[in-house]
């Protein structure tokens, strides 16, 4: 049957020369390869075609935002709809910030299609890890005809937006709704829209951002500036964040609260007052009214390791150094132990069944007294069921943190 086969790659005019006879892909059988190399090469194309042969069978790999990034960039020449994709690589940000989503696809197309052809979905992913902007920077400017004098449109137009990159990049320019009004308030010059806030503390840059999310109805998402300071991090799921979202909103709307009011209730620490008087707590959420009353450097590491768990699937550990550290990711070795450890915590914090959605399986704040007593392994072993005895003893070993040896 094999002699029948051919790869299908084979009409590619980099493929290489073989006399291995193709094998059926293992799981839709439908498509066959001559090396693991041209699966390999495939696979971010085939990943949306590929189905199981067996009748009624539910397995079917799920594309990573990566890949489809990938294809929306490659094959179908548009922006990305799937929302988690334009979450993670800066199209929602993009669009409540009011930076063109057009300009943006067009920066990815000289990226994906000129620049690096060739890159695949796990370097994408590997270049999150490492620090996106970095990594892009370093393909324009590690490139024999890069002009550092004359760079071209679409690098200018990157280095000009690295907060749609990076979310723990603030823009130091708002071209939003709210920028007139801020504008106004402010006395800062308000030119085609923009209001140049590069010289403002950060803790009043957060307040802005989130003031100018909330004017036009958006809720903030894991990964931005704010997401921790105003209590989102209480909730469990995007439903949470839009419900959230809407109170801040409705304070603006409704309420009238000013840019000027709403930035000195945060600086003052006095943000949950402001929502109480005007009734608008959002409720159902056991850990609001705490998070949002603490100050900077009060909030438990257990809110970080939440936000780190949702943003880009556990990248960009770089942001997130406490809970490298505090919540044992430091001692993991390989991509097999760090996600045993993101599957713990999410199936703690962030469980997916439908009776369970946004509702924590343990307490927060119980997860935290565990990381702070260096108890975090028999934590995880009382809550949690493992697949076997192999994954339990390695979830226990990567759970001896510093803590664990400061308390024997």
């Amino acid at each position: 049957m094999s002699a029948s086969l051919q790869c299908a790659l084979a009409h590619d005019v980099a493929h290489p020369s073989s006399d291995s006879p193709p094998k059926l892909c293992g799981n839709c059988k439908t498509v066959s390869y001559c090396s693991a190399e041209c699966q390999q090469k495939d696979w971010d194309n085939h990943v949306f075609e590929c189905k199981s042969a067996t009748p009624a069978s539910t397995k079917a790999p799920k594309p990573s935002t990566a890949q489809r990034l990938l294809r929306a960039i490659r094959v179908e020449k548009s922006r990305p709809t799937h929302f988690q994709t334009r979450e993670d690589w800066g199209f929602v940000r993009a669009s409540i910030l009011n930076t063109s989503e057009e300009q943006l696809f067009d920066f990815y197309t000289d990226l994906l299609v000129h620049r690096a052809p060739n890159l695949t979905s796990k370097d994408l992913k590997q270049w999150a890890q490492a620090g996106l902007v970095t990594k892009i920077r370093e393909t324009y400017e590690l490139d024999l005809d890069f002009d550092e004098a004359n760079p071209s449109h679409a690098y200018t137009w990157f280095l000009k937006n690295l907060y749609v990159f990076d979310t723990s990049i603030l823009p130091t320019v708002m071209s939003t709704p709210a920028a007139k009004h801020i504008a106004d308030a402010t006395g800062l010059p308000f030119d085609v829209g923009n209001v140049d806030i590069s010289g403002w503390s950060l803790r009043k840059k957060i307040a802005t951002q989130v003031y100018t999310v909330a004017w036009v109805g958006a809720p903030i998402v894991p990964g931005h500036s704010g997401f921790v300071e105003f209590g989102y991090v209480a909730g469990s799921s995007m439903e949470d964040y839009q419900k959230i979202g809407r109170a801040y909103t409705k304070l603006i709307k409704e309420k009238g609260c000013t840019w000027e009011f709403f930035s000195e209730a945060h600086e003052r620490g006095r943000m949950l007052e402001l929502l109480q008087t005007s009734g608008l707590v959002p409720n159902g959420f056991k850990h609001f009214a705490l998070v949002l009353s603490q100050k900077d450097g009060e909030h438990a590491g257990v809110w970080r390791l939440k936000e780190y768990l949702q943003v880009a699937g556990g990248s960009a550990p770089q942001r997130y150094p406490e809970v490298m550290e505090d919540y044992g990711f430091v001692n993991c070795q390989n991509d097999t132990e760090k996600g045993a450890l993101l599957d713990v915590y999410t199936a703690m914090l962030m469980p997916r069944s439908a009776a369970m959605i946004g509702r924590p399986l343990v307490d927060e704040l119980e997860l935290h007294n565990a990381c702070m007593k260096g108890e975090l392994g028999p934590f995880a072993l009382k809550h949690m069921e493992f697949t076997s005895e192999t994954v339990s003893e390695m979830v226990k070993r990567l759970l001896v943190t510093r803590r664990t040896l400061q308390e024997k």
